[in-house]
């Protein structure tokens, strides 16, 4: 049997088990949350990742295209960029995919004799994760240029009411001089 029929097979037994590893990676309170709701309104982005992450799947059991897992990616990672957590960890759900296939279909891989093609098949997730981790540090990017203007904004506006305030200040000095 060959290792892409099973994982399709499994798909979405893998898929659950993925989505239970990556929740875990999540802090305890959140984890159970993401976990026991489901709504897209009550858990968005339980719902984001959980629905992202089957698109991922899908098309690294079918043809790669990269528009999908790149639109994929970014909804995920736009989650965990904005996260206090290090790069490693925002792009560490996609290793954990490994580990649900490895969980899933364990016996066909040792029955089938798969040790080989499985080895190929995690070589593609490991791609997937140098692409998460360029969508990371795009995202990161963003969000520092985003800050960097914020920045200038506030520095001009305080700048601006020191302006005001010195003038105002140098009309009243004015005024106290004539006063004299």
């Amino acid at each position: 049997m060959k290792l892409e029929d099973i994982i399709k097979k499994n798909e979405e037994a893998i898929c659950e088990k993925w989505l239970q590893l990556i929740f875990k990676l999540y802090p305890p309170e959140v984890s159970k949350f993401f976990i026991q709701k489901k709504d897209q309104f009550e858990n968005p982005v339980g719902y984001i990742i959980s629905k992202e992450t089957k698109n991922l799947f899908k098309e690294l059991i079918n043809d790669f295209n990269p528009e999908i897992f790149i639109n994929s990616l970014d909804e995920i990672i736009k989650i965990n960029s904005i996260q206090p957590v290090s790069p490693s960890h925002a792009i560490g759900f996609i290793f954990e995919l490994k580990n649900a296939i490895r969980y899933t279909i364990k016996n066909e891989i040792i029955e089938y004799g798969l040790h080989n093609k499985i080895t190929d098949f995690e070589s593609k997730i490991d791609k997937l994760a140098l692409h998460a981790f360029d969508c990371y540090m795009n995202i990161r990017e963003k969000i520092f240029n985003i800050k960097i203007k914020e920045s200038k904004a506030m520095t001009f506006k305080l700048v601006d009411r020191i302006n005001i305030i010195q003038k105002k200040l140098k009309k009243i000095i004015n005024q106290n001089d004539k006063d004299k």
